[in-house]
C-alpha cells in the first residue's frame, strides 16, 4: 500500500489556490470548483469545495498533512507572509516544526 493523495476542504476555491500557488510556488495542475490539485512529488495534495455539490464538510483539522522542507527558517519567514496564522519554531521527536492555517482555517 502508498499514500498518493489527501485533499483538505476549502470554502473558497479561488481564495485556497491563491494561498497553495504562493506556499507552493507553483501553480495547480487542475482547477476547478469542485476540486483542484497540486503534484506534489509521488503525492497530489487536493482542494475539495464540498459546497459545489452541496455538501457541508467540516473543515479545519480534519486532513493535518505535513511537509519536509529543507531550509525551514526561509519557508518560516515566508509563510509568515501569507498565513494567516502561524506558531513559533518549535523541537519535537528529532524534528524542528511548525504549524499554521491555511486561507480555509486548515490547519497545516
Amino acid at each position: 500500500m502508498k499514500l498518493n493523495s489527501l485533499y483538505v476542504t476549502v470554502e473558497d476555491m479561488d481564495r485556497a489556490l491563491r494561498f497553495y500557488e504562493k506556499l507552493f510556488q507553483k501553480k495547480a495542475e487542475v482547477k476547478n470548483e469542485r476540486y483542484s490539485y497540486f503534484e506534489l512529488g509521488p503525492i497530489s495534495f487536493g482542494l475539495y469545495n464540498s459546497a459545489a455539490e452541496g455538501e457541508t464538510v467540516k473543515k479545519g483539522e480534519n486532513c493535518v498533512p505535513n511537509f519536509e522542507v529543507k531550509g525551514l527558517q526561509t519557508w518560516y519567514q515566508r509563510v509568515k507572509t501569507i498565513s494567516p496564522d502561524v506558531g513559533p519554531i518549535i523541537s519535537a521527536d528529532n524534528m524542528r516544526l511548525f504549524q499554521f492555517r491555511d486561507s480555509e482555517g486548515n490547519a497545516l
